[in-house]
């Protein structure tokens, strides 16, 4: 196991993401979408961190670089009862189904989503680069709305760190406090978004200053 540096290169705008994406989540779902195994996820090809319960793996959340702009995007959806019962009466429809307009496919909506545009997004890692690699290349987009094109990526770069005592991984939520983190209720490892599962942790509030720099040159 090694320090690794990601280094994610963008070619469309993203969605902002409301919660941090820890390049852990990245390869967990990965192995999950590789194997059809929710189990899968836990046998990363990264090093551990903790013990017991309380562990977490070496892997840093990302962040983003090269911002150039913000705006809210759009999305509208509208449902027509009249049209589904139009379809039904003409026998389109095996059953008329009770109607719910405030949730499922038959929900209708206005949607806004805080957009940017990044040229790069960064994460840290200590694990086994061949198999880092591997599973990178399956992600092609980062956060919301991938299927309409929204944080897709030109490429993924994979480099290896010279100083063995990296620890840029931190940069994450933690089982243990550190300087300059805060206490939160959160999950240590994915998936981050399941409420079950939460523990006391805690998660740094500034970024590191070499986060997007490499021996003092910029990314």
């Amino acid at each position: 196991m090694i320090p690794l540096r990601i280094l994610f290169r963008l070619q469309s705008p993203m969605i902002v993401p409301s919660h941090p994406i820890h390049l852990d989540a990245l390869l967990a779902w990965v192995a999950v979408d590789r194997t059809g195994d929710l189990a899968a996820q836990e046998s990363l090809p990264l090093e551990r961190h903790g013990y017991g319960d309380r562990w977490c793996w070496k892997a840093s959340w990302i962040e983003f670089g090269g911002i150039t702009q913000r705006w809210q995007a759009e999305s509208i959806r509208r449902f027509n009862p009249w049209q589904r019962a139009a379809d039904y009466a003409m026998g389109a429809l095996r059953e008329y189904k009770r109607i719910a307009p405030g949730s499922g496919p038959d929900k209708a909506y206005q949607l806004f989503q805080p957009v940017m545009a990044a040229s790069v997004a960064c994460g840290y890692c200590i694990g086994d680069e061949e198999a880092v690699r591997d599973m990178l290349q399956d992600v092609t987009h980062l956060g919301k709305w991938r299927r309409v094109g929204y944080g897709e990526l030109s490429s993924v770069e994979v480099t290896r760190l010279d100083d063995g005592g990296n620890l840029l991984w931190q940069h994450r939520i933690m089982p243990e406090p550190l300087p300059g983190y805060v206490k939160v209720w959160a999950r240590l490892r994915p998936p981050y978004w399941e409420r079950t599962g939460r523990v006391q942790a805690y998660r740094p509030v500034a970024v590191p200053e070499n986060f997007f720099s490499q021996n003092g040159e910029p990314l």
